[in-house]
């Protein structure tokens, strides 16, 4: 009963009643059927319950002898009973209140995590003029290509879809002939790019690959060659299968931050809730009678042991209340900032980004994958330059 009375009140029992606990707890709770089958049983739930509190109280020898008799599982359904109907819904509320810390901080680290990234991605210069080469490279690639009327459709209806990275690294692991293989020469256009900045003494821009990795982890991306995939089989599966690798860090931090505000809501409704009941409670007639036994029963606090508890847990829901909405108003705050630099990072790269007065959440998905497969291409192609260059030096 002790447990029971403190999820009722808001009472966490000094530390030791946690949100696993409580989660425990919810499958063991009678049902409504059954609530309404035992309340038929004892003849009405209300009388039957106001019996059942004096029970608890009493000394009596043969009360105590009969309740350790009772069978745990009785003893546990009739506790629970003396604090319907409110048990269930202070239980889901106390859930949900000591849940929310956790979650803040899930959603304060997806939110943190996202916004790092796009400043490290705005703020790599040697990624910068690598995608200067790059879109060169594709302007080169497309004016090349632009008499044949059938390539050109062909490329049109590729890039249908993708995005503007996308395209420059469809273009990129063409041969210098236009065919998506390499050609007999062994060169890919992205190869014969990166073999140019070891000529020209630039290759330090190839520490864009470390730029990337630094902003957006050692992930692979979704869409890899065949022979490519043997190292990252369980992230690729993964992703197929709807995992994390599949999904969007924006639009994943953003829900994050959303289901937050629609806990907030919920408590601001129980809140409510708790003043309408309070105020139904001590509604009398114009004689100053109190309402009568069947509004009372209708009432939100009908059991008179939930109704005691009351004060307590108002005071709790309300603390509770209070410090979600000082952290989720900053945390509301830097969602805004984060859904500012994601739109940013989407105009930067030449993306069409959501517009609006305020900034809406935005989906950088499929420009982080776009990255990831420049990284793997980039390092690929700088690998088989050096080893080709180590070749043609005679060492081997």
């Amino acid at each position: 009963m002790e447990l029971l009375k403190a999820v009722c009140a808001l009472g966490d029992l000094d530390g030791r009643l946690t949100a696993e606990h409580l989660d425990q707890l919810k499958p063991l709770l009678p049902t409504p059927a059954e609530a309404k089958r035992y309340a038929a049983i004892a003849g009405g739930l209300q009388p039957h319950l106001a019996a059942a509190e004096k029970a608890q109280e009493s000394s009596d020898a043969s009360k105590k002898v009969q309740q350790e008799e009772e069978h745990p599982a009785e003893a546990f359904h009739r506790a629970a009973l003396l604090l319907y109907p409110e048990l269930p819904v202070r239980l889901e509320i106390f859930s949900l209140a000591l849940n929310l810390p956790e979650q803040m901080q899930q959603a304060s680290d997806r939110v943190t995590a996202v916004t790092q990234s796009v400043n490290q991605l705005l703020s790599a210069p040697r990624l910068a003029a690598m995608l200067q080469r790059l879109l060169l490279l594709g302007k080169a690639a497309a004016q090349a290509g632009a008499t044949n009327s059938h390539k050109a459709k062909a490329a049109a209806a590729a890039a249908a879809g993708s995005t503007v990275l996308e395209q420059l690294l469809a273009v990129a692991k063409q041969s210098p002939g236009g065919s998506s293989k390499p050609s007999n020469a062994g060169s890919s256009l992205l190869e014969l790019l990166v073999q140019s900045l070891y000529e020209q003494r630039e290759d330090h821009l190839l520490g864009a690959v470390e730029e990337l990795r630094a902003a957006l982890g050692d992930a692979p991306p979704l869409s890899m060659a065949p022979a490519q995939q043997a190292g990252a089989e369980a992230v690729v599966a993964t992703a197929a299968n709807g995992g994390a690798a599949a999904s969007s860090p924006s639009m994943d931090a953003d829900r994050a931050v959303e289901s937050l505000l629609q806990a907030q809501q919920r408590l601001r409704q129980e809140i409510a809730r708790l003043g309408q009941g309070q105020q139904a409670s001590s509604k009398k007639d114009n004689k100053g009678r109190a309402a009568s036994a069947a509004e009372a029963a209708a009432l939100p606090f009908a059991s008179p042991t939930a109704r005691q508890l009351s004060d307590q847990y108002t005071v709790q829901l309300q603390r509770h209340a209070e410090a979600v909405a000082v952290q989720l108003m900053a945390l509301q705050k830097r969602r805004l900032l984060m859904r500012q630099k994601v739109r940013a990072l989407l105009e930067y790269f030449g993306e069409e980004a959501p517009q609006g007065v305020q900034p809406v959440a935005a989906d950088c998905g499929p420009l982080f994958n776009a990255l990831r497969e420049l990284r793997f291409q980039l390092a690929a192609a700088r690998e088989t330059v050096e080893w080709r260059l180590y070749r043609s030096s005679g060492a081997v």
